[in-house]
């Protein structure tokens, strides 16, 4: 009878390494009326004012000012938009593709909103002072992580190399 072989060991290390990054906005806003940037769009697609109060409001003459780095774009309503209340109006970047349908959608000609890591948009009333504004932040999380891993292997028995044990008569394995 042949003795059985031990079985012999190998150890493979692994190194595994992983990075992530993600991103997100931190917006903070206010306002001083029933009107409220409600929403501006971080890819600079467009920019949401809304009537929060219980009566329609005029926004003939007033204006978004968009700030986003040494860049802003300036849009000024058309004397005739009014927002009842609860109502919003979104003003398009000119190279959004949205459909011009005032006083609910408005897209401006030939301009864009202009983005940053960081940007505000303000309202301004017809006397040019803020009555809302909101800015917002982006914010880079990365997170990073090693892992140290030990892999043992081992090598096959002299007996499941296909040498014949006891019993086994005529059984190979191949």
């Amino acid at each position: 009878r042949a003795t059985p072989l031990r079985a012999a060991r190998k150890r493979t290390l692994l190194d595994e390494s992983e990075e992530r990054s993600l991103s997100d906005h931190s917006v903070t806003s206010s306002a001083k009326g029933d009107l409220e940037v409600a929403e501006a769009c971080p890819d600079g697609s467009f920019v949401k004012i809304r009537n929060k109060g219980k009566k329609e409001l005029s926004l003939g003459g007033y204006q978004i000012l968009r700030k986003a780095g040494d860049q802003e774009t300036i849009f000024k309503f058309h004397r005739t938009v009014k927002l009842g209340p609860g109502e919003v109006a979104t003003v398009w970047s000119a190279d959004a593709g949205a459909d011009h349908d005032p006083p609910r959608d408005i897209v401006m000609k030939g301009q864009k909103w202009f983005v940053a890591d960081t940007f505000t948009t303000a309202l301004l009333n017809t006397d040019q002072e803020e009555v809302a504004v909101s800015e917002r932040t982006r914010r880079q999380v990365s997170t990073s992580a090693l892992r140290h891993r030990e892999l043992a292997h081992k090598f096959p028995r002299r007996e499941q190399l296909g040498e014949i044990r006891e019993g086994d008569e005529n059984c190979r394995i191949m």
